[in-house]
């Protein structure tokens, strides 16, 4: 790994992959991920958003909500709550390179912290800060 790969802002669309079935895309990519930061090689930030979707998500697909929640609320995840700077930030990510203000909350952090982003949605990559780096990229890298 290269000198940042130790630390990552990870995204919504990576996390669900740890929670999903097995014919999810990328899920392989995604558990290798998961399989380095339990190992302690690597350190996963995420803005506090990230708490909010990944109920939403798990909430409607996971076959044990309550339980899957509670197992992704145990994982030692870095939560950062937004500042009036990152939310700035991320609302002039949103106003030069399109999407959501959800989804550019991801990118403003990882320029806060000046580590990459690593998403499994190609369209949230194009929205993000030059940082992102796609799922499967990444992972090839350990």
């Amino acid at each position: 790994m290269g000198a940042t790969d130790h630390e990552i802002v990870l995204d919504t669309s990576v996390l669900v992959k740890w929670y999903a079935g097995g014919d999810e895309p990328h899920r392989g990519e995604a558990l290798v991920l998961l399989d380095r930061f339990v190992g302690g090689k690597l350190e996963i930030h995420c803005p506090e958003l990230v708490l909010y979707e990944m109920g939403n998500v798990l909430g409607k697909r996971a076959y044990d909500p309550e339980g899957a929640f509670r197992s992704f609320l145990d994982l030692p995840l870095k939560i950062h709550r937004p500042g009036p700077g990152m939310l700035l930030r991320a609302l002039a990510i949103m106003a030069s390179k399109g999407g959501s203000f959800y989804d550019t909350i991801f990118g403003a952090l990882s320029e806060d912290l000046g580590i990459p982003l690593v998403t499994a949605d190609r369209q949230q990559a194009r929205h993000s800060s030059g940082k992102s780096i796609l799922l499967e990229a990444f992972a090839g890298r350990g």
